[in-house]
């Protein structure tokens, strides 16, 4: 019983320890930003926007990939770039404008990363003429 007791104490104690170190990530932060992908029909086809809104001022590394298959092949491309963020201010990454064959799909990413450590990934696409986002 006695060791069972030193054991709980140590793991108590050990999980405050993990809590105070400086640079964790911790779940109660709020992300420095957030990102959407905004789809919308053209024509026969879809313009595909990665937007970026600060929620403090600070530098992110914002990247938009998009996929692209229909009957008349296969495409990606990927843009990405530092952005320097204000709060409440939203900025484009990107924006691609698509023909889109009956059938065929398109699937966008957008992720967001400060000092190397992803901490958004959203995704949107377009199936059966359908649009979907997250």
């Amino acid at each position: 019983m006695r060791l069972r007791q030193i054991f709980l104490m140590k793991a108590v104690v050990l999980a405050a320890g993990l809590a105070l170190l400086p640079g964790g990530a911790r779940s109660d932060e709020a992300a420095p930003a957030s990102g959407q992908i905004d789809i919308q029909q053209v024509g026969d086809g879809f313009s595909v926007t990665g937007l970026v809104t600060g929620h403090a001022q600070t530098d992110v590394q914002a990247e938009l990939t998009i996929a692209k298959r229909d009957a008349a092949g296969q495409v990606s491309s990927t843009q990405g770039r530092a952005l320097t963020l204000e709060p409440g201010v939203t900025q484009t990454l990107a924006q691609s404008t698509l023909s889109l064959d009956p059938g065929g799909q398109i699937e966008a990413v957008l992720t967001l990363s400060r000092d190397g450590v992803t901490f958004e990934r959203v995704t949107g696409a377009v199936r059966d003429g359908r649009i979907e986002t997250q």
